[in-house]
């Protein structure tokens, strides 16, 4: 069983997120769909597990524009 945890769309294509269980443990699946390859839309599957999207969100935290 999955969970859809976020879908974001633009011009260039889509990339979305979704929870799952392997083997007892939490993993996540992020797809990334372009609409702009070569022969049409190209898609990737990649997934990790939570330290992955932990360490994500840590960049992502460090690399905000600071809030004057």
């Amino acid at each position: 069983m999955s969970t859809e945890l976020m879908t974001a769309t633009n011009d260039s294509g889509t990339i979305s997120m979704i929870g799952l269980y392997r083997n007892g443990k939490p993993r996540y699946q992020i797809t990334v769909v372009s609409k702009t390859g070569l022969y049409g839309p190209d898609a990737v599957y990649l997934e990790v597990d939570a330290e992955t999207i932990a360490n994500m969100q840590r960049c992502v935290n460090h690399y905000e524009t600071p809030k004057i």
